[in-house]
């Protein structure tokens, strides 16, 4: 009677053959559990209660898709069957191309790629206009608003779309002289026909004539009539225009000269003349 189970009406004896659920094998039901624990040829993976040959269900665990392996990328904990799908469109630090530059960019830094990063991401200028980030220098090199640093003068940064309307009361401008044809900053203008332009008209202080600067050196060498010069009979400096006046005092004094040599060889020719015939003598050469 001990070997009834008279409430359910089957047998419990614990010699009785029952069959493993692994290898369909018979064994006494006591040995059943050992069997399956040590010598049944199949065991169950505990991942994923897949029958497998015992000798092989080391190999298997690391071949089992429910194994768990960590993701290289964000170190989450994945089943091996999901890992292609978490790789590939769950994990966060996956490497996805961004849809504006088409750089491989890790998920989670996508958002900053795009916002701070990327060549491609659309940048606003101080002028207003709109530009991709790559092309932001060049646009700068001809932006309306860029700064210009005036070198012709201390002006200071002039903003370019005011660098024409500077460039034209600039103090410091290239501007070029009409008078010489010089270029000449535009501050030093004034100063330049006063004091240096070659060309500026000027008075020689000895003649008063109007002339180029450049000419006033040849004409005091050569043309001006109040330069000085040297007589060259006394040797007297004076003035080129007293000239012609010095030289003809100097021909009256050389035809004196002579007329008193001709009047006095005539007085003597006289004085012995007379005296030889006895006559008297003509009063002017009397004694």
């Amino acid at each position: 009677s001990s070997g009834i189970n008279a409430e359910y009406g089957e047998f419990d004896c614990p010699y009785r053959n029952v069959e493993c659920d692994l290898c369909k094998s018979t064994y006494p039901a006591n040995d059943l559990e050992s069997h399956k624990r040590n010598s049944c040829p199949k065991v169950k993976c505990d991942l994923c209660f897949e029958l497998v040959f015992r000798e092989k269900s080391n190999s298997h665990r690391l071949q089992c898709p429910k194994r768990v392996i960590d993701c290289e990328e964000c170190g989450e904990k994945i089943n091996a069957d999901k890992f292609t799908t978490h790789s590939e469109r769950i994990c966060k630090n996956r490497e996805v191309k961004c849809a504006l530059c088409s750089t491989g960019v890790r998920l989670r830094m996508m958002e900053a790629h795009q916002r701070s990063w990327c060549p491609k991401r659309l940048v606003k200028c101080d002028c207003g206009e709109r530009i991709t980030a790559e092309q932001l220098s060049k646009h700068r090199e001809n932006c309306a608003l860029r700064l210009i640093t005036c070198e012709e003068w201390m002006c200071g940064r002039i903003q370019a779309r005011f660098w024409d309307d500077h460039m034209k009361s600039c103090p410091g401008r290239p501007v070029e002289c009409k008078t010489c044809g010089e270029e000449i900053r535009y501050e030093y203008l004034p100063a330049h026909l006063n004091m240096s332009c070659p060309a500026r008209h000027v008075e020689c202080e000895s003649c008063g004539n109007e002339m180029k600067y450049k000419q006033l050196p040849e004409h005091m060498h050569l043309y001006c009539p109040g330069r000085y010069i040297e007589c060259e009979t006394c040797g007297k400096e004076m003035k080129y225009k007293e000239l012609s006046v010095h030289m003809f005092l100097h021909e009256i004094c050389q035809t004196m000269k002579l007329l008193m040599i001709m009047l006095l060889s005539f007085a003597i020719y006289y004085y012995y003349f007379f005296s030889k015939l006895g006559y008297d003598l003509p009063f002017f050469i009397q004694k």
